[in-house]
């Protein structure tokens, strides 16, 4: 507004009810659309003057604008991925718990005797007064505390190798037999750890991993065990194959001169002998421990063995409960082993 004399008078009187500005970056975010990246776009011109044509300018401004929705279209989609990632951290929640413990000591022995009024006694409070009450509070992640509980021992941890080099071919089944050889089966055995707990799975298992023959009689052995106490069979092949598998490599190494006289072949030997008193016949385990007795002869005896007696150890383990379980005569009788323990034989090594 102006007065007459040209000067200029601003009207102060405030406005009704102004209208909000709504601000562009909020009601894009509420609706916002997905936007392509415009890339690059070319205007052709023949002759210099025709760049500042009307036409070729709004050309300009139309494809700066794309490009300007577009970069915000960038910057709104990654805030909601920050955010979203804020909301699963949110998930991690405080829980009290409660416990009240009641003691009850109406019927508890007065240790005042009598001297103080019995109104005053400590001994006689009420029930509610002994009332103690304990709490405890802990973070708990949600998502942390499903990982935990749904673990897949099979690929996880360090009890299966996850690069799967295994001195034989790989078969979907290792992984789970493997596993639960190694939980279930490999535990502590004074009798054969000798001081060193937990041989059968520092020691035996990695010079089982050196021979193909060792490897599948222990798969065999695991395999077997797997299916009798969870009576699940899914996914394992056929025990008799695996049996098959087992004899027929051992047999290969038998032919070989440098595997025939190795420790491991002994081992395999041993092993099957093992399985053999278990779930076969007397007569197999007969068999396997006639060749065994042979291998050892090679040798040069028990104490000829290696890892630090631990072989040795496992062959009078193996002859001692076999013998117990069959009722029948040991074979090595010039060293001697604790007292046979057949639940712990057929459960375990």
């Amino acid at each position: 507004m102006s007065n007459m004399d040209g000067s200029t008078l601003i009207d102060s009187t405030p406005h009704q009810n102004p209208r909000p500005v709504k601000n562009s970056r909020t009601t894009a975010a509420q609706g916002r659309k997905a936007r392509q990246n415009p890339g690059f776009s070319f205007i052709i011109i023949q002759d210099p003057a025709e760049a500042k044509s009307q036409a070729r300018k709004k050309a300009v401004r139309s494809h700066v604008a794309n490009l300007q929705h577009y970069n915000e279209y960038k910057e709104w989609k990654q805030q909601r991925k920050t955010a979203t990632r804020i909301e699963v951290k949110k998930t991690t929640r405080t829980v009290i718990t409660e416990t009240e413990i009641h003691v009850d000591e109406s019927n508890a022995t007065c240790n005042c005797k009598g001297s103080i009024p019995e109104d005053e006694c400590p001994c006689q409070k009420p029930l509610s007064t002994q009332t103690l009450v304990q709490k405890s509070s802990y973070a708990t992640n949600l998502t942390l505390m499903k990982s935990m509980f749904t673990m897949d021992s099979v690929s996880g941890g360090v009890r299966v190798d996850p690069f799967r080099c295994y001195p034989v071919p790989y078969e979907s089944f290792m992984p789970r037999v493997i596993d639960h050889y190694l939980v279930q089966m490999a535990v502590d055995i004074p009798e054969l750890d000798a001081g060193t707990v937990g041989s059968l799975r520092s020691v035996w298992f990695p010079f089982s991993m050196t021979e193909p023959a060792v490897f599948l009689v222990i798969l065999l052995l695991a395999a077997s065990n797997y299916v009798s106490v969870s009576g699940d069979s899914s996914g394992i092949p056929s025990l008799l194959l695996l049996k098959q598998k087992a004899i027929q490599c051992i047999n290969q190494g038998l032919r070989d001169p440098r595997r025939a006289k190795s420790c491991q072949l002994v081992g395999a030997v041993a092993k099957m002998a093992s399985y053999e008193a278990m779930y076969g016949t007397y007569e197999s385990y007969s068999i396997h421990m006639q060749g065994l007795s042979k291998m050892l002869e090679i040798k040069g005896g028990l104490k000829n063995l290696t890892l630090n007696g631990l072989l040795m150890r496992m062959c009078l383990w193996i002859d001692n409960n076999s013998a117990f379980l069959h009722n029948s005569s040991k074979r090595f009788f010039e060293t001697t082993i604790a007292a046979p323990n057949p639940g712990h034989f057929i459960g375990a090594s």
